[in-house]
């Protein structure tokens, strides 16, 4: 996948508008965002070249099983398949959000995935992506994000537009 600042991102890279989204695969708002919100977003500006997006982790200390989310997300994407895992962590987060056995879940999305399952396998055990979600909690924390879901608009020239929460579409505009 594209990459800015070494996150996947969405959407035409010469948009307008770039839309950073602070997320954490385990948070119940981000995954309301990611089911009542997104599609609008695609379809609307995305899909549309107004926006791309940067998806950048940011696992909160409330969820144990966030960062390895990340890090499955993350190996996915060394096969080209973030956006597919990220998508698929989502959808089942009732399934593995607060089970001990969430890496073994994921090892098994994976293979859903058609993922190399042994390089998928030794990228999540070895943590070798953990430096890649840090980077991203690390950015977070100087953007002075306080919570999941939170979103930066940015537009050149502007200052950029915070929008703090699973707030509804119309809140984006």
């Amino acid at each position: 996948g594209v990459t800015y600042g070494g996150f996947y991102t969405a959407g035409d890279a010469n948009a307008p508008i770039m839309m950073v989204e602070f997320s954490d695969l385990q948070c119940p708002y981000c995954s309301q965002h990611f089911t009542d919100v997104e599609p609008q977003i695609r379809r609307d500006w995305i899909d549309t070249g107004k926006v791309r997006v940067v998806f950048v982790h940011f696992p909160l200390a409330i969820h144990p099983q966030a960062p390895k989310a990340a890090e499955a997300a993350e190996c996915a994407g060394v096969q080209g398949k973030f956006w597919e895992m990220r998508d698929t962590l989502f959808t089942k987060q009732p399934e593995w959000s607060g089970q001990n056995t969430a890496a073994e879940l994921f090892k098994g999305y994976a293979k859903e995935l058609a993922l190399d399952s042994s390089a998928f396998d030794q990228c999540l055990d070895s943590g070798e992506m953990s430096g890649r979600v840090q980077t991203g909690l690390q950015l977070g924390q100087e953007a002075r994000v306080r919570g999941t879901p939170t979103f930066y608009l940015i537009k050149a020239g502007q200052q950029p537009t915070l929008i703090p929460g699973a707030l509804p579409y119309d809140q984006f505009n």
